[in-house]
């Protein structure tokens, strides 16, 4: 995962696992963050990112995964 999380993440609870990141951004800047996700089973999965100001003012980022049958 880049960049790295801080050090209280990442945090399960009701099946849902939260990373944090601490970043500061400037108005209008951009950066991105990559995640390797490893699943045990075939499905839809729904991820979200939210990303959230020291206010707790939110903006939610709703992804959807497909993840086939392996061909084995």
């Amino acid at each position: 995962m880049e960049p790295t999380p801080t050090s209280d993440s990442p945090i399960s609870i009701f099946g849902q696992t939260s990373w944090s990141f601490y970043l500061d951004f400037d108005p209008g800047e951009q950066r991105t963050v990559e995640f390797e996700l490893v699943t045990s089973d075939s499905g839809t999965f729904q991820l979200s990112f939210d990303v959230c100001n020291t206010y707790q003012d939110c903006s939610r980022n709703l992804l959807t995964v497909n993840v086939a049958r392996s061909a084995e």
